[in-house]
């Protein structure tokens, strides 16, 4: 048996929504992959612009070694809830997590998998990135809180940076759908990972060109929603937040056995309760 049998299959999940000024470049890297075995799963969340047709035509127009796939969720789900969807159906043991803005560097599973295969048990992996502007270029954006991360990692062992993330595709096929929409997974994920004990890496490569810009789905709460005063802003974070931490406590609380629920639900609790006073303050 070759060296190329033996190697698991992973999945390459490349996540979209009203990016298509961006996509093209996205599905390239996906494609650019150099691993093998590699299932590339191009998810278009009901994107009402044109990048759910941009990623057909690249998948039959694609002719490399990977297999390609494209869906289409509908309604639009919003993030947690299309990750876990696409999750749930990726055949590969590991999902490798991309966003329809963000460019992955050729060798990008290829590290990610080398690096996991020498740490043993971890549960998820993430590396550093390169920051770009719009028109690709890179920029000097938040050097300061980038420059933070190793010590996040270190204070939180399952702690991941979402943009360049890889997760066990069985812990995320594992997780039922959120009632609301929530708009990111990589905090979520990494607290579900710490209250099951469960480690990430984190690694200095620079695997992803990350595109910083006005119409990320960080900032869309700014972008796309006009608001009253900073302080209606404050509450619409805080309530996103607050539907983040409930949605992590009830999975937590159906994951562990009761006599497993120890001081990281407590923990859980304790900041579910600091956002509730938040919002009614």
């Amino acid at each position: 048996m070759s060296e190329m049998e033996e190697r698991p299959l992973v999945t390459f999940a490349l996540f979209a929504y009203n990016q298509e000024k961006y996509i093209r470049e996205a599905v390239e890297g996906a494609f650019s992959q150099t691993y093998s075995p590699l299932e590339i799963i191009l998810s278009d969340d009901c994107s009402n612009d044109r990048t759910f047709e941009i990623m057909q035509e690249m998948a039959a127009e694609y002719r490399g070694p990977h297999r390609v796939r494209v869906r289409r969720s509908q309604p639009n789900k919003g993030l947690l809830s299309h990750v876990i969807s696409v999750g749930k159906e990726a055949n590969g043991d590991m999902i490798v997590v991309a966003a329809g803005d963000d460019i992955s560097c050729r060798e990008r599973t290829e590290i990610t998998m080398k690096l996991l295969d020498n740490s043993g048990e971890a549960y998820a992996f993430s590396s550093d990135d390169i920051i770009i502007n719009e028109d690709g270029e890179p920029t000097d954006w938040d050097v300061e809180r980038i420059s933070l991360r190793k010590s996040w990692h270190n204070k939180l062992p399952s702690w991941v940076h979402g943009a360049t993330a890889a997760y066990r595709t069985s812990f995320i096929s594992s997780l039922p759908l959120p009632k609301n929409e929530i708009f990111y997974e990589d905090m979520i994920f990494a607290d579900l990972l710490d209250v099951m004990e469960k480690k990430s890496i984190h690694s200095s490569y620079q695997l992803v060109k990350y595109r910083y810009h006005s119409a990320n789905l960080s900032n869309r709460l700014t972008a796309d929603e006009s608001h009253d005063s900073v302080d209606d802003i404050a509450i619409q974070r805080w309530t996103r937040a607050y539907d983040a931490k409930a949605y992590c406590l009830e999975v937590a609380h159906a994951l562990l056995k009761p006599t497993r629920r120890h001081s990281r639900i407590a923990k859980l609790q304790g900041e579910l309760s600091l956002l509730h006073l938040k919002m009614e303050i």
